[in-house]
């Protein structure tokens, strides 16, 4: 969308206007943006303009129902046959494909941290299972849960092999629904990237919601293959986009959640 209403200042900004000011004021009123349709209000996020020629735009999702800027996202937008098949196709039980290259097998923080623990969720491999299933990247599962209330709140099984099964329901939950009771706990957690930034350390810090409370933290040592494998000339490119991460909300001494990062391939990053 062209426009936004920024709740700090009170004024209704257009891109190009807002793209013009100075570094530091828009790091300030970023966070403040909202759907200018009084019937939504919703909150906005800025994007620059990237390296490829994309002009810099203002984005909520998502939007009211009644708001008349909302843009629906038709199959035109949804991507791949991937994403189509999982919105579409009746099947009820779907495999993360994680094409892990490297790294070893993945480790769930915290799953063996006393001895004959149970491991909540763990696929046992027994019983009855669904009729059929599907293997699926991250990639078109983030789209999905973009796309579709319904997919976000079904009971369609997500299965990463010899680690967890768990409903869609269960496993994913939005920035914006996070709360007390997912400390420490293993999910998926999804939700839109509003700013970066670099630690002293050379941690990549991909920073979520109004205020800097919650971050998804790449270590140092991952930071330039998470570059490589998204695509990044430069950190501001992930600004705007939506990023699914599967890993344990944690809490720092400041009381600041994060995500740590422990393996590129349980990360995704796309543009809806």
């Amino acid at each position: 969308m062209d426009t936004a209403y920024c709740t700090l200042d009170g004024v209704t900004y257009h891109i190009t206007t807002f793209a013009a000011l100075p570094q530091n004021e828009i790091a300030e009123k970023r966070r403040h943006l909202i759907c200018p349709d009084p019937r939504c209000r919703m909150q906005a996020y800025f994007k620059r303009a990237a390296t490829s020629g994309q002009g810099a735009c203002f984005g909520a999702r998502p939007h009211s129902k009644n708001c008349d800027l909302a843009a629906s996202l038709g199959e035109s937008r949804l991507g791949s046959t991937e994403v189509r098949d999982i919105l579409r196709n009746p099947m009820d039980h779907i495999v993360i494909d994680t094409t892990c290259r490297g790294r070893g097998s993945f480790h769930i923080e915290g799953e063996d941290d006393s001895p004959g623990a149970p491991k909540g969720g763990q696929f046992q491999g027994d019983g009855p299972r669904g009729p059929s299933k599907m293997n699926r990247r991250l990639r078109p599962l983030l789209k999905s849960l973009i796309a579709s209330e319904q997919f976000r709140n079904s009971s369609t099984i997500i299965e990463l092999p010899q680690h967890f099964s768990l409903p869609v329901n269960k496993l994913f939950v939005n920035f914006n629904d996070i709360g007390p009771n997912h400390e420490k706990s293993f999910h998926g957690f999804w939700g839109l990237i509003y700013d970066t930034g670099t630690s002293y350390s050379g941690a990549f810090w991909l920073n979520t919601g109004e205020r800097d409370e919650l971050s998804v933290m790449v270590p140092a040592e991952l930071y330039s293959d998470f570059k490589k494998r998204f695509g990044f000339q430069f950190d501001h490119e992930a600004e705007g986009m939506h990023v699914l991460v599967l890993g344990s909300l944690r809490s720092a001494q400041s009381g600041k959640k994060y995500i740590a990062l422990r393996d590129i391939n349980m990360c995704a990053l796309c543009n809806d």
